[in-house]
């Protein structure tokens, strides 16, 4: 595989999880943001978030992965040009795994 088809392929797949994240987040950010009763412990989209966290620590923590899926999406750009971005994101996600 050329470099050039190896690049075209990680701007696929960066594209696609930046969507992604930002579809899971900012639905995730948007629930907690308004307060929905959906996330509450026994609810029915309970599933999808952190366990319960006190005050402000779940909205904040949907924010910021909600703003590292869009930073993605401008990295899947010029990968080249945020790789150290993109090898934090791979070793932060390895370590969190």
């Amino acid at each position: 595989m050329t470099e050039e088809k190896r690049t075209g392929l990680l701007k696929v797949v960066l594209r696609a999880w930046g969507v992604g994240s930002i579809l899971i987040f900012g639905t995730i950010f948007t629930g907690y943001a308004i307060q929905t009763s959906s996330f509450r412990p026994g609810a029915e989209l309970h599933w999808l978030v952190w366990d319960d966290l006190p005050g402000h620590v779940d909205l904040m923590l949907s924010g910021i992965y909600l703003v590292w899926a869009v930073y993605t999406l401008v990295a899947a750009r010029r990968p080249a040009a945020y790789s150290s971005f993109l090898e934090f994101t791979m070793w932060v996600n390895i370590v969190h795994g």
